[in-house]
């Protein structure tokens, strides 16, 4: 509409301000007045009709008026391509809290391919949570990215538990090389897409795709989208499949999945990280790989059920060692007492990354 209301004005008004120029000031004036009313009543009609599309799609969405913050954070969004548009509203706000009936998937013209230098990524440019991130320039989790580039070698093997989009299964594979492998499991069929992508277009054959959950038993989960490319799981009630963002994953144990020597492992599944890893204790008791996690007390009690502490406790009975990974150049915090770690953890929501290494 604002397109529409642009193309009807400019080639009014723009000939009649060239005519006015031709007549003197003292007849001009006037006209010019009556001229820049209309202007700006075409304006403020643009605007109105801007903000009835945005509250229309604001509905179709989520079934719900939206609220003077949503149409504040939804002020950018262009309008002249509805469907586009439709989608940005859809992909910006958390399923769980923003339930739609929609199901957005992107094409040809939402994907974007970005050099990280020593490989590319194909990113959604709708995605809020990874992609636009990174495709603003900005770098994404330097401290993680460092300690993967130190501790991955050639010829390794990476277990990537929650590969998202891909960034880390295609950063280490670009250090592994050829001589090495890079499982990578992902139960979102969008962030399938684009791992499958990149890994093509970097020729990183060694890169093989799991599209399901790892957990503690074979079987099915309940999964949902969260903001872009993120997710995660569902209780396992009945309610839930009533949910318009639940989806049914399959769900695969670790052991069963992988039987070759493990030298890395990457876990970040929104509070699954310990179910993932218990359907992988043969292997870790075996191989001791490192583990790089995601660690929330609030999560690893919500979706798998088990305290803070405990799951810590039983990654150190394995023979690992665990540390803080500083987000800045400071050194890492090594956990040396896992009570007076919980003790001193603080706030329920805090998130870290602890990587675990063998002491024996």
């Amino acid at each position: 509409m604002r397109k529409l209301l642009k193309q009807v004005g400019r080639p009014i008004l723009d000939p009649l301000r060239r005519r006015l120029q031709r007549l003197p000031s003292s007849e001009r004036n006037g006209y010019v007045e009556q001229i820049d009313s209309l202007e700006s009543r075409l304006s403020d009609t643009e605007k109105r009709l801007e903000d009835v599309q945005m509250r229309t799609l604001f509905a179709a969405a989520f079934a719900k008026a939206p609220a003077e913050s949503d149409l504040a954070r939804l002020s950018g969004v262009d309008f002249s391509n509805v469907s586009a548009a439709l989608r940005t509203i859809v992909t910006t706000y958390d399923k769980q809290t923003h339930a739609s009936p929609i199901t957005v998937r992107f094409g040809a013209s939402e994907i974007e391919t970005f050099n990280m230098g020593d490989y590319s990524l194909v990113l959604d440019k709708s995605d809020n949570a990874v992609s636009r991130h990174i495709l603003e320039g900005n770098d994404y989790e330097p401290h993680l990215v460092r300690y993967f580039r130190r501790s991955i070698l050639p010829g390794m093997t990476v277990v990537d538990i929650g590969a998202n989009v891909g960034f880390y299964s295609m950063l280490s594979a670009s250090i592994v090389g050829p001589a090495g492998k890079v499982l990578s499991f992902e139960p979102n069929t969008e962030n399938c897409r684009l791992l499958l992508m990149s890994a093509a277009i970097n020729a990183f054959n060694w890169v093989k795709l799991f599209p399901l959950a790892l957990s503690d038993e074979n079987g099915t989960a309940f999964f949902s989208p969260a903001i872009g490319s993120n997710g995660g799981f569902l209780p396992s009630i009945q309610e839930t499949l009533m949910s318009p963002n639940c989806t049914v994953v399959p769900t695969m144990v670790l052991d069963d999945m992988v039987d070759i020597p493990v030298h890395f492992i990457k876990a970040d599944t929104e509070g699954a990280e310990y179910l993932a890893l218990k359907g992988g204790e043969r292997l870790l008791r075996k191989h001791l790989p490192i583990i790089a996690l995601e660690f929330s007390m609030e999560m690893s009690q919500r979706v798998s059920g088990i305290d803070g502490g405990d799951f810590l406790r039983w990654l150190y009975s394995m023979g690992y060692s665990g540390s803080v990974l500083s987000r800045s150049d400071a050194s890492d915090e090594l956990i040396t007492d896992i009570d007076t770690f919980i003790s001193d953890w603080g706030n329920i929501t805090r998130i870290e990354d602890i990587v675990f290494q063998r002491t024996r």
